[in-house]
């Protein structure tokens, strides 16, 4: 006998190695029209299998998504050089294994006249990894993505609104979100080119500068918001149009879940933009731009860190009540360790470790424009500067850009207005230095643009085997990504032969395309029946050491001890649970309720203290009782107390 058992999360990579029996008829590949750093693989299949492409200039160390299970296969190769010659292999699976294609080649195309290239690059290391760019201020804006080699290797030109409705975002999914033609519009795009999901927020929002997703797949938003405000009081219009921001949290469905607004939170009085024209092109030359928010990412413990420029200040915002935390930097909360390093105009914080924030500082009082790196004390109350970094490039950019601290240590700084990108290692050393020469919002930064491994989740980890029973006939085991195949030495044409194991241990792979999962199989022994014994809404077990209690088949949350009180009618059965996790079921018990049948009320008269006790607990009443259970927070048993009256325990 079997059952699902405890998940194992691990994964790696690497190329399947097993061979099946799918016929791959030769693939054809074609550029599309509208992009020439793609490449389109068609091939078909006997069988219905699924397929993915591995492909490299060299060596076949890249690989495209995995087609859905069928006999047509279409899939896109992208992340590629111009003008390159690249080989490719296309290979096909299914639960018995693995089939590839003969080596066949292709050659890039030219890029396009009108897609920008760096103006130069420097390199001083040999790391590898790729940065994206947006391009606004030419007239086909433009996304592209750069290798370390300065190539462009992706390119997307989309129709975006432009300043003030600027921004775009790559998820952790290798996405990227970008608005689409207005201020309302959100888009979400693969790197094949293809829109995922789009989304309209209402037309009182604007949307700029910064959307990302939440840790529940929501989008979150930098909105702009109008509203009429008397600033006669201040010297200003008595129908001052005061543009204040706000963050959004919305589903993909365009339900708005959570709004935070400037309005409830700061003074629209305390400074006074009236001469700024940042949104004069959607809400008329008389609106105040008063915060500027310009930069939204989540702190370690999930509140919000918003920069808002015109205050030169980071603000902390908790996530659920709204309220602000603290700010950080001019007339803010934290005294700075030295006056050159306060910072100015500030663009995109975000933290690096617990109380560490990186920023980009644009107008710096040094003289030019760099990356901050911050340690806050909340006992003190001090903000002591661990590190600069830009300043040996002198370069000047009073609007956009942003920081970055890379996985492997590094820091990026991306001076946007000239299009300087500045990598540095932590000891200062300028390792990667790129003139794009063109207005660059922000840059982002990417390790390989390969698909993303799935999760993929062995569920069958555990062959439960009961008293004397044979093992059981070969299965298949069971994962959360099927159409996969195993290999191993109790792997058998796909399945999972238990007498090849002989109750030891197992080690198998799991195959995927190019994914794969090594774990172990166990065997364990099931437990024996457990048997429920009732007092009245009382029930108890006394077999095993684990437990899983159920109701009408469903199991209870939280229900784990050996002894549960039932709170409702129905059929309650308990499952006994051995360490690898194999259940053993009781016979059910039908439960009918002592609270349903017609009671005289006394517990008026029944006084009971300390609640919540923990050691001692004191009860006393004034009535006969047949029985008086007293049970701990878990349900279980501590003690049952029969035909007493006026006692105390």
């Amino acid at each position: 006998m079997r059952s699902l058992s405890l998940y194992v999360t691990f994964f790696i990579f690497c190329s399947s190695v097993a061979i099946g029996q799918i016929v791959i008829e030769p693939p054809i590949n074609y550029t599309p029209f509208d992009n020439v750093l793609r490449q389109i693989v068609v091939f078909n299949t006997d069988l219905p299998a699924r397929g993915y492409v591995q492909f490299g200039e060299v060596e076949l160390n890249r690989y495209s998504s995995i087609s859905t299970e069928g006999t047509n296969h279409q899939l896109v190769l992208y992340g590629l050089k111009p003008s390159t010659t690249y080989q490719y292999q296309v290979a096909a699976f299914d639960s018995l294994g693995e089939s590839i294609s003969a080596i066949e080649e292709f050659t890039t195309l030219p890029l396009p006249t009108d897609i920008i290239t760096p103006q130069e690059v420097t390199i001083n290391d040999a790391e590898t990894g790729f940065y994206s760019v947006q391009l606004e201020n030419i007239q086909n804006k433009q996304t592209n993505i750069i290798d370390r080699d300065g190539d462009i290797v992706w390119y997307d030109e989309v129709s975006v609104p432009g300043s003030p409705c600027t921004g775009y975002f790559w998820t952790t999914q290798k996405t990227f979100l970008y608005l689409y033609e207005d201020c309302q519009t959100l888009r979400e795009k693969s790197l094949e080119g293809t829109v995922l999901r789009e989304v309209t927020f209402p037309d009182s929002f604007y949307l700029h500068h910064e959307f990302i997703l939440n840790d529940a797949g929501n989008i979150l938003a930098l909105v702009a918001t109008a509203r009429t405000i008397d600033k006669s009081s201040i010297g200003g219009s008595a129908n001052a149009l005061v543009v204040g921001d706000g963050i959004v949290e919305m589903d993909w469905d365009g339900n708005i879940l959570s709004y935070w607004s400037a309005f409830d939170h700061l003074d629209p009085y305390s400074n006074d933009y009236a001469n700024s024209s940042f949104w004069d092109q959607y809400l008329g030359v008389e609106s105040e731009d008063w915060l500027h928010a310009n930069g939204l990412s989540f702190d370690l413990d999930g509140h919000y860190l918003l920069s808002v420029r015109n205050l030169n200040q980071i603000l902390k915002i908790h996530r659920e009540t709204g309220e602000i935390l603290w700010s950080f930097g001019m007339g803010g909360n934290f005294t700075f360790d030295s006056m050159e390093n306060v910072f100015l105009a500030q663009h995109a914080c975000t933290a690096t470790g617990p109380n560490r924030y990186l920023l980009f500082d644009n107008l710096g009082v040094m003289g030019q424009s760099r990356s901050l790196e911050f340690e806050l004390s909340n006992q003190d109350l001090t903000a002591t500067t661990l590190a600069s970094y830009g300043d040996q490039v002198t370069v000047f950019t009073p609007v956009v850009g942003n920081a970055l601290r890379l996985l492997n240590g590094h820091t990026t700084t991306v001076f946007g207005q000239l299009g300087r990108i500045v990598e540095e290692t932590t000891n200062g050393e300028i390792v990667w230095d790129m003139n794009y020469g063109q207005f660059t919002y922000r840059a982002y930064h990417q390790v390989d643009l390969n698909p993303v491994a799935p999760d993929i989740i062995l569920l069958d980890s555990v062959i439960c085997l009961e008293e004397g029973d044979p093992l059981s006939a070969p299965f298949y085991l069971a994962t959360t990504h099927p159409g996969g195949f195993f290999s191993g030495d109790a792997v058998v044409d796909g399945l999972f032969d238990p007498s090849l194991a002989g109750n030891m241990p197992q080690e198998i792979t799991y195959h995927y395309g190019p994914f794969t999962l090594t774990t172990s199989v166990d065997f364990d022994q099931m437990p024996e029946v457990p048997v429920i014994l009732q007092q009245g809404d009382l029930l108890t077990t006394s077999q095993g050491n684990r437990w899983q209690w159920y109701l009408d088949g469903e199991a209870i949350p939280g229900a784990v001890s050996n002894t549960y009180l039932a709170t409702t009618l129905g059929t309650y059965t308990v499952a006994s649970l051995s360490e690898g996790g194999c259940p053993t079921f009781s016979e059910p018990i039908e439960v009918i309720l002592l609270s349903n049948q017609e009671l005289t009320p006394v517990d008026s008269n029944c006084v009971l203290f300390p609640n919540p006790a923990i050691n001692e607990l004191y009860i006393r009443w004034d009535y006969p009782i047949k029985e008086m259970l007293i049970l701990n927070s878990q349900g279980q048993l501590v003690q049952a107390i029969n035909g007493q009256s006026r006692k105390q325990f």
